[in-house]
């Protein structure tokens, strides 16, 4: 959920991120994910992603753009703390942003 209280979901078959609006409108919020999971907002604002289909760790900002954390990761879950910090949930506790 972001700061506004909108919620992200995968649909990880369709290489898509939903949103669903505060209204309870669900649309797509992002397509070609490259099997996207694990999401989680970070205290910058930025959703956090494992592409385990690209094996890498990428976030994207709220007008859609992507930066990549890490690549050659195998991850499917990840965790970002207050200082935003990103672990990945199979690397351990390996910092990746």
């Amino acid at each position: 959920m972001n700061a506004k209280g909108e919620v992200f979901f995968t649909d990880i078959p369709n290489n898509r991120v939903h949103k669903i609006a505060l209204d309870g409108k669900v649309t797509i919020w992002r397509e070609n994910t490259a099997g996207a999971n694990g999401l989680m907002f970070g205290p910058d604002g930025r959703l956090y992603a494992c592409q385990d289909g690209k094996k890498r760790v990428v976030s994207w900002g709220e007008d859609g753009s992507e930066k990549i954390l890490a690549e050659d990761v195998g991850s499917n879950d990840l965790a970002v703390d207050a200082k935003g910090y990103v672990y990945s949930a199979i690397q351990g506790r390996k910092k990746c942003g």
